[in-house]
């Protein structure tokens, strides 16, 4: 019987233990980049645009064409003949090839489409590491938080039990029993509602991961401590904001717009087209003489043409307005990347003044977390002592807990504004 108890308990453990796979900050990334849905179909539209730029190159490539034709001529009866009836086959191979300048720049318009496609792929693998990074934090806080609650929880429900003990020897009032009581109950639903909402943003995270929601994963890396922003400034002095992606994507709207202008002004320009044709046809009844007789006719017939639409070149015409529309657009776009820098700029200032400011508070926060726990510590034995109330007792636990979780939040917001840096300068910094 104890042995069939034992194998139950390790049968329980292994359920609930050794199925749970750690995941470190590095191998969630890893992760989410090999296996989000999402990222899986961005490369493939990412593939399809590159198949499009081989595919345009096609166009540079003659048509080529063989045919086959089997004709049968009647000829009719007259005084001195009779009617009779001869097959004739043939055979014919064609090439042609047009020539219009449009076709380099539509070559042009769909590279920078795929190069479009490409800063969008890696803008979007910038992004999702960012967010699993930030995600990743967010859930290291608040399981910080959650454990926090939970020994709020057993403290307040030590201290009731504790009262029940003592208002039947005496020592303190049934009023005071009740507060105790009160406060624990009260922590109880706040707890719960703390570990839904942890479980919850956990199975979003393993969406983001590719992970399936029943698969139990314990999270290994701690909120690092808040870095030197000295140091990161001298990382970043010579990164130049021309790298940001929004900016890359800017620019290169700008090239993709002129290449479609120019495809409108190709348009303008003549067509030239040659083409070969090469035909051998069989000159007698093919089903009554043998085809390896010299009786084959074959001719070569060369061309080339010239087409020029000239309605195209009036001032008003369809395509002289498109040409207008696509010049206003680029002007646009030049407007956009002005907007961009600034914007840029403006951002970089401002994420660089907040690590400032954040690390400048750190040592406060540093501070207030060894002054509560002292203060807690000596409210908790003034409170056992009888010279403190509950009230005390609460408002020092609650001083403690928030000193310490403002900590980590100012490293968390440290972590989250490093992201955003990365982001905008498009780099990766350690």
């Amino acid at each position: 019987m104890k042995k069939l108890y034992i194998l139950f308990s390790f049968s329980i453990f292994s359920l609930f233990f050794l199925n749970t796979e750690d995941v470190d900050l590095d191998s969630a990334i890893d992760r989410a980049l090999k296996q989000n849905y999402d990222l899986k179909k961005e490369s493939l539209n990412l593939f399809d645009k590159k198949i499009t730029v081989y595919d345009s190159w096609n166009i540079f490539s003659p048509s080529v064409s063989a045919g086959f034709s089997l004709s049968k001529k009647y000829d009719l009866p007259s005084s001195n003949t009779t009617s009779s009836s001869t097959n004739n086959p043939s055979f014919s191979i064609g090439i042609s090839q047009p020539i219009e300048i449009k076709m380099i720049f539509n070559v042009i318009q769909n590279y920078y489409d795929y190069k479009d496609g490409k800063i969008s792929f890696e803008k979007y693998k910038k992004n999702l590491t960012g967010e699993i990074k930030k995600n990743y934090f967010s859930l290291v806080l608040m399981h910080e938080q959650l454990k926090l609650k939970k020994v709020t929880l057993d403290n307040a429900k030590e201290r009731y039990e504790q009262s029940i003990i003592q208002f039947k020897s005496g020592e303190i009032s049934e009023l005071e029993k009740m507060n105790r009581e009160l406060s624990y109950k009260m922590l109880s639903p706040e707890y719960t509602k703390a570990e839904n909402d942890y479980n919850y943003s956990l199975d979003q995270f393993k969406i983001l991961l590719g992970i399936e929601v029943e698969k139990e994963i314990k999270l290994t890396t701690e909120i690092p401590d808040m870095p030197d922003v000295s140091g990161i400034r001298k990382k970043i002095e010579d990164i130049n904001l021309e790298n940001n992606q929004e900016l890359l994507l800017a620019n290169n709207k700008v090239a993709k717009d002129a290449a479609s202008r120019n495809v409108y002004i190709a348009q303008m320009m003549p067509t030239f087209s040659f083409s070969y044709n090469f035909t051998n046809s069989f000159q007698k009844d093919p089903f009554t003489t043998s085809w390896f007789e010299k009786d084959w006719k074959q001719s070569n017939t060369i061309g080339f043409n010239v087409s020029w639409k000239l309605d195209y070149l009036l001032p008003l015409s369809s395509l002289q307005l498109n040409i207008i529309k696509m010049q206003d657009s680029i002007k646009r776009d030049e407007l956009d990347i002005k907007k961009i820098k600034e914007r840029n700029k403006s951002r970089l200032d401002s994420i660089l003044a907040r690590m400032d400011q954040l690390a400048e508070s750190y040592e406060n926060l540093e501070f207030n977390i060894n002054l509560s726990r002292q203060v807690y510590k000596y409210t908790l034995n003034e409170f056992k002592s009888g010279s403190k109330n509950m009230n005390d007792l609460k408002d020092a636990e609650s001083n403690m807990t928030d000193a310490y979780l403002k900590l980590l939040a100012g490293r968390y917001e440290f972590i989250s504004l490093i992201c955003d840096l990365e982001l905008l300068l498009n780099v990766n910094i350690e």
